[in-house]
């Protein structure tokens, strides 16, 4: 899980996040998601003391309504820059802010999408 030590409090986690013989868990969520969701609350931390906290602190807060409106990826085709439009875009023909230009948009020089679709799934 990317923690130092312990475990115990992170396995409790993805325990109530993906259900089991005590808990339901959340909709649609199965270990995949529950180890995810576990390791972005370890992230930012040194160790696993008060995960359990924040993760109710998480579900408290709800999920993000700008996360929920993304269905699809919203980037260009040609650079993965956001596109500035719901649908992905074959080109941004009048310029890309983010390529720095004011005609076509460069070629994408890494597989990933820069798209916000991309970046908060």
């Amino acid at each position: 899980l990317g923690i130092r030590r312990g475990g115990t409090e992170a396995l409790r986690a993805v325990g109530l996040l993906c259900g089991g013989d005590y808990a339901s868990g959340a909709n649609n969520v199965g270990h995949t998601k529950a180890f995810d969701a576990v390791r972005c609350l370890l992230s930012s931390a040194e160790d696993e003391s008060g995960l359990l906290s924040r993760l109710r602190e998480a579900v408290e807060l709800g999920p993000d309504p700008d996360l929920l409106s993304l269905d699809k990826c919203t980037g260009c085709k040609r650079c993965g820059h956001e596109s500035g439009t719901k649908t992905k875009c074959g080109t941004h023909k009048k310029g890309c802010a983010e390529c720095g230009t004011s005609g076509e948009c460069h070629e994408r020089t890494t597989e990933a999408c820069a798209c916000k679709f991309h970046r908060l799934s």
